[in-house]
């Protein structure tokens, strides 16, 4: 049996139907959970966010609109809402009634000695500096691994300001991740924390100017 389209999975949905709960749960949780692992949780707390998210998914189905995004990427966007939301004090959890478990929310910055620690707290520990919209756009493409246009149908943004934001927070994050000292490429262990899509990798340089406010 092939796998239901986008249209059937919400139709059963809809319908309150368990098999297509099921679908969407294995369609989607390995997106969600990569998002989550993103922005540095432990695995407790990853298992917590992607659940949250897509518990809070197919709650909401039915107020999913197929003509502004693609479903993945509505789901994505939620989960990157989700996991993003985990990095600042007092922040809300997915709207709506789940809600998410208490993780960590201390921040600072990435502390002297950093490449020693492990890679995810590492991450975490520099996402927390960004601009909340600039952390979930990176994590969008790093970890969701959608491009600019999909991006800015999740945030419901320009184009332009989908790539801003994450250049803006590339930036950020070369100038505060530790560096291998063997290649000097924003590396823990010789992997990359952040490793964007090539699609999405900057093809020229950061201008100061491009730089977005708080609220881009």
């Amino acid at each position: 049996m092939g796998q239901p389209t986008d249209e059937a999975l919400l139709s059963g949905l809809a319908a309150g139907g368990p098999d297509a709960t099921l679908f969407f749960i294995r369609r989607f949780q390995a997106t969600v959970y990569a998002i989550a692992a993103g922005v540095g949780a432990d695995r407790a707390g990853a298992e917590e966010i992607a659940t949250s998210a897509l518990a809070y998914a197919v709650e909401n189905a039915q107020v999913y609109d197929p003509r502004q995004s693609p479903l993945g990427t509505w789901v994505a966007g939620i989960a990157a809402k989700a996991a993003t939301d985990t990095l600042g004090t007092g922040r809300p959890a997915c709207p709506g009634s789940i809600a998410l478990a208490a993780m960590d929310t201390s921040s600072g910055a990435v502390p002297k000695g950093a490449g020693s620690l492990d890679p995810a707290a590492t991450r975490r520990a520099a996402l927390q500096q960004l601009p909340i919209e600039q952390a979930r756009a990176l994590v969008l493409a790093a970890f969701g691994r959608l491009p600019a246009a999909q991006i800015a149908l999740a945030e419901d943004i320009p184009v332009q300001t989908a790539r801003t934001r994450i250049r803006a927070a590339m930036h950020h994050l070369r100038a505060v991740l530790p560096t291998d000292r063997r290649d000097g490429g924003g590396m823990v262990s010789g992997r990359p924390l952040i490793d964007l899509p090539a699609t999405e990798r900057s093809t020229r340089r950061w201008s100061p100017d491009s730089t977005p406010t708080q609220s881009s």
